[in-house]
């Protein structure tokens, strides 16, 4: 059975099912009217001058309007559609006498109310041909239509279908959109899920190595283990500050803040002097660019508290500025009484190492000065 002699009711493609399918993709029967559907039923009467204009779509086994204009109907059963002959074939279909059609002359819509005498309809068919539906025009008495009068029913059938297929990408873009939502929110739940066994994981870490500190007689080795967990700190105070909807971004500001106060706390003996952090600007910069920043400060610090307090010194500071290049400008310092820096990055202890390392990944050239205290300077983009 071909789709041009397919009696109606029996299917109107060889595979019917396939054929309702991709109607009820459109997701448009049982919608509301729509303007841009009753725009083209109103255009399509005024070009024909008669007084009944419909955009029906072929369901299973009823003709849905989507838009009615001169005729209250909500739906007709298949079998009494004239417009099931319709969608038989791409060429229109234009009966100027239904009572004198012997396929019609007996249909109740032309004996009965509302007593049509006229058609004119054409069929609604995708790129691929597949017919949804008509676009048609009808007349409680007989007619004609002129050539011109019948192709722009052609021209006007084929500006339904683009509305149909507008819609139906509007409908398939709301529905990558929801499903790009819902992964998001998976996304997101997942990463604040393995942040917080992250950050659960190490400050396990950190209470065996202070557990493990106590315990330690020697003092050289308790210094050692007391610098391992002051670089391990940055690693699980950076995940309070990023947030799940900032695509991974840190606010540096208090980020460094809890840097500073939980190193204090955990040497208060050494840093029996004033830390103050001053002049930190609300900057946000991305994960791979705070980590880093934050293991600076932390090894500066460190170095700091071990090294400038007990040699005399009573203040250690940051600064932190964006710039009007963009770029950040971070400052570091204390009053004690300064260091001697190698000749080569690489010839310093490990401390120095580990800062210009760290300088190199955020994109920055660590600026050393000795003269008074110690003072490091880095500039570097946040992004």
């Amino acid at each position: 059975m071909s789709r041009s002699d397919a009696p109606a009711g029996q299917g109107f493609v060889a595979e019917e099912s396939e054929r309702l399918a991709l109607l009820r993709s459109y997701r448009i029967l049982d919608t509301p009217p729509e303007v841009g559907f009753d725009d083209l039923a109103a255009l399509a009467c005024h070009v024909c001058q008669v007084p009944i204009g419909l955009v029906g779509l072929i369901d299973m086994d009823r003709l849905w309007f989507k838009s009615t204009l001169g005729m209250a109907v909500g739906a007709v059963p298949l079998e009494s559609a004239i417009c099931s002959h319709t969608i038989r074939s791409a060429e229109p279909l234009v009966v100027e006498d239904l009572a004198a059609d012997p396929r019609f002359a007996g249909n109740a819509l032309v004996t009965g109310a509302p007593q049509l005498r006229f058609y004119a309809g054409v069929s609604l068919r995708n790129a691929d041909g597949v017919p949804l539906g008509t676009l048609c025009v009808m007349d409680r008495q007989p007619r004609r239509l002129t050539h011109a009068q019948l192709d722009m029913l052609g021209r006007l059938g084929r500006q339904v279908v683009g509305l149909l297929e507008l819609r139906r990408l509007s409908a398939w873009h709301e529905e990558l959109l929801a499903e790009r939502a819902a992964a998001q929110n998976a996304a997101e739940a997942l990463g604040r899920d393995l942040q917080h066994r992250f950050k659960n994981s190490l400050q396990t870490i950190d209470s065996l190595i202070s557990l493990q500190s106590r315990r330690e007689p020697d003092e050289r080795v308790r210094r050692a283990i007391g610098r391992m967990r002051d670089r391990l700190r940055p690693l699980y105070l950076i995940q309070d500050q990023v947030r799940a909807d900032s695509a991974g971004m840190v606010e540096l500001r208090p980020f460094l803040r809890d840097l500073v106060r939980v190193m204090a706390e955990s040497q208060r003996e050494a840093a029996g002097g004033s830390v103050v952090a001053e002049e930190l600007a609300e900057l946000e910069a991305t994960r791979e660019k705070a980590l880093p920043i934050g293991l600076i400060v932390s090894e500066f610090l460190s170095n700091s508290f071990q090294h400038a307090f007990p040699a005399g010194g009573s203040q250690v500071g940051l600064a932190l500025a964006q710039l009007e290049t963009g770029r950040a400008r971070l400052e570091l310092w204390d009053d004690g009484p300064g260091m001697s820096l190698p000749t080569s990055p690489t010839s310093g202890g490990l401390g120095l190492q580990l800062i210009q390392a760290l300088s190199s990944q955020v994109g920055a050239k660590p600026g050393w000065e000795t003269a008074a205290g110690t003072r490091l300077v880095l500039e570097f983009p946040v992004r």
